[in-house]
């Protein structure tokens, strides 16, 4: 069965849910002052995945790697409610980085970059600098309107 186009509307929700919920889980990493050890134990394995799975040409495995990046940086607020109310958007980020990788045809390794970027903000505690890489991250989503 074909994939269904997402719908403006949609686009728009669905990136309005996902900053909501990151945001406040990266605030609230930041205003913990989890241990950067944590932070970086916790992001290892999806950016690892990430880049090889860019080195190989595998988009697929790049863009499910790039969700899974985004829902542990809301795993590592803690918040159980948050972690739950971001697992049911992955079929939709899912859909939407499909979108953004091909349509627009952006480069994989910018998006790879701004992952590596978000993780430095989040293990120096620096709440304004990850808001300021997640707008950027965003606007690639948001350039499809």
């Amino acid at each position: 069965m074909p994939e269904r186009l997402m719908q403006v509307d949609e686009v728009t929700d669905v990136l309005e849910v996902r900053e909501a919920l990151e945001r406040t889980a990266a605030a609230r990493v930041t205003a913990l002052r989890r241990d950067p050890g944590v932070i970086a134990a916790e992001l290892r394995e999806p950016l690892d995945r990430q880049a090889a799975a860019m080195a190989a040409g595998d988009m697929a495995t790049f863009m499910v790697a790039g969700v899974d990046f985004h829902f542990h940086v809301v795993a590592l607020s803690g918040n159980p409610i948050a972690e739950r109310l971001f697992g049911p958007l992955r079929d939709h980020q899912l859909r939407l980085a499909r979108l953004v990788l091909t349509v627009a045809d952006l480069e994989p390794a910018d998006s790879f970059a701004e992952h590596l970027e978000l993780g430095d903000r989040l293990r120096e505690h620096d709440f304004a600098g990850y808001s300021r890489v997640l707008d950027r991250h965003l606007a690639r989503h948001q350039g499809l309107l």
